[in-house]
């Protein structure tokens, strides 16, 4: 799709009526009959390039570029989590904050809807919270992400769902509705296994489940919680379901730590959850390969963290590989040391209790420098001191951050499968919703498309939903 004059315009290519180039035969004009749309919250391009660097090759998703995405919400150029997924769910801006509801705080229906509605099955996996912002905007509506427990409740309620998995116990206790049963015992009696480890996952047999693996996030800190299942083996597991439906299915899989740690400006755990990241759509990858009628999506929300990549000699992404902790814990294991020390404190001791310390949890590849401990030391807060650190680190790998927020930039789509070659160009994040429901045949309520005819290169009036009508 091109943007062109502030219309939208199809890609020239095509057709009309057609899904396919012209002259490309039958088979190219395949609608998708399973959709796996992979989100890596708060990845921007610069933390791909860092991650390429990083790894030493290529990244699985890198040949299948085909857009670039603006990502401003109805609200604000810089959306958040919230505003940015219901635009890819539902084909409508919204204001920062909201999930799957207009400005006005009407519901949306979502694509995950549509496809449930159309007879295949749908799945929702995250290392986030399940109730988080992104998974929310798929599969619930409400004005207030934060609102989580009734985010739950809407899962039960809509009865869309076959597989639910990530952390967020706590929104699964509580009784929104107020009938006397958990969502969590509503959950059980509607059919599903709940399961709380790897393992417990791994032995379910059920056709539904919902795992809850933490509280909170799943896999915080990186890679230290054995009894959690891989962002890679929930994907496994999630297709392994969804796969017995013959209708096809949609699955929502979010990366959540590469936005965590974007915040915390830790390039180095950045760079650790963007290979779980890679190593879920390998799982996805694998899984189209086997099966054709299969389109992968991924597509960050937003960048977070503003980072800026200047390699230079060794100071590239590389040198993060032997970083053994975040740098939360690399401080806190450092002031430990510290205290450690008891009646022999001196300033001398304590900077080399500190340079020690960090020392040990880089592979032994950092040595702070005196003036550089001293600064750490006298940070006005915890939170200071972490990111003061985190400057002294991120800069051996050539890496700074401009800010702990999330910025306006555009953001890189991957496609891979039948229908990936129709969404082309400068586009904005609204459009990405409406191509996914054309893959799969679907549209959404002409009211709901006219609602989201705001596209960014223009407000131009939409009768029908565009794709739909061009493509199908």
């Amino acid at each position: 799709m091109k943007a062109c004059g502030g219309m939208v315009m199809v890609n020239e290519n095509l057709d009309p009526g057609s899904a396919a180039p012209a002259g490309t035969g039958p088979a190219a004009q395949e609608l998708a009959t399973n959709v796996i749309f992979i989100v890596p919250d708060g990845f921007g391009d610069v933390a791909a390039e860092a991650y390429e660097l990083y790894k030493g090759s290529d990244p699985v998703w890198k040949s299948g570029f085909q857009a670039h995405v603006r990502t401003a919400s109805a609200s604000s150029a810089v959306t958040d989590s919230a505003a940015a997924a219901t635009a890819y769910a539902t084909g409508v801006k919204t204001n920062n904050g909201s999930v799957a509801v207009d400005t006005e705080g009407n519901a949306l229906v979502s694509i995950l809807s549509l496809a449930h509605d159309a007879g295949k099955s749908t799945g929702i996996v995250t290392t986030d919270v399940v109730t988080g912002a992104t998974p929310a905007a798929f599969a619930a509506s409400e004005d207030d992400r934060d609102d989580t427990a009734e985010i739950a409740q809407d899962y039960i309620d809509r009865d869309e769902l076959t597989v639910i998995l990530g952390g967020g116990r706590e929104d699964f206790r509580a009784d929104p509705d107020r009938d006397g049963m958990t969502t969590l015992r509503e959950a059980e009696a509607a059919g599903f296994d709940y399961v709380t480890t790897a393992d417990q996952l791994a032995a379910s047999e059920s056709e539904r489940v919902l795992g809850l693996f933490n509280f909170g996030p799943v896999g915080l800190p990186v890679g230290n919680r054995s009894s959690e299942p891989t962002l890679a083996e929930m994907t496994d597991a999630a297709l392994d379901r969804l796969d017995a439906d013959e209708d096809g299915f949609f699955l929502v899989i979010e990366a959540a730590g590469t936005d965590t740690w974007g915040h915390a400006n830790d390039a180095a755990s950045v760079m650790r959850a963007a290979a779980e990241y890679e190593n879920a759509m390998q799982v996805a990858l694998d899984y189209a390969a086997s099966n054709p009628g299969t389109l992968v999506v991924t597509v960050a929300d937003h960048e977070t963290g503003g980072m800026r990549l200047d390699p230079d000699g060794d100071r590239t992404p590389a040198a993060f590989r032997p970083y053994e902790a975040p740098y939360v814990e690399m401080f806190y294991e450092a002031m430990e040391a510290v205290a450690d020390l008891g009646f022999s404190l001196s300033p001398r001791s304590i900077i080399r209790a500190v340079r020690d310390t960090i020392f040990d949890l880089t592979g032994g590849l950092v040595r702070l420098e005196r003036d550089e401990i001293l600064s750490i030391l006298d940070a006005s807060s915890v939170e200071e001191a972490v990111l003061e650190l985190g400057s002294f680190l991120n800069a051996r790998g050539g890496v700074e951050y401009t800010t702990t927020g999330h910025t306006g930039a555009d953001v890189s789509l991957h496609a891979f499968g039948p229908g990936a070659d129709l969404l082309e160009g400068s586009v904005d994040n609204t459009e990405v919703g409406h191509w996914l429901a054309a893959a799969m045949g679907l549209s959404f309520p002409e009211e709901q498309v006219a609602d989201g005819a705001l596209l960014a290169s223009g407000m131009i009036p939409v009768m029908g939903d565009p794709w739909a009508d061009s493509l199908m």
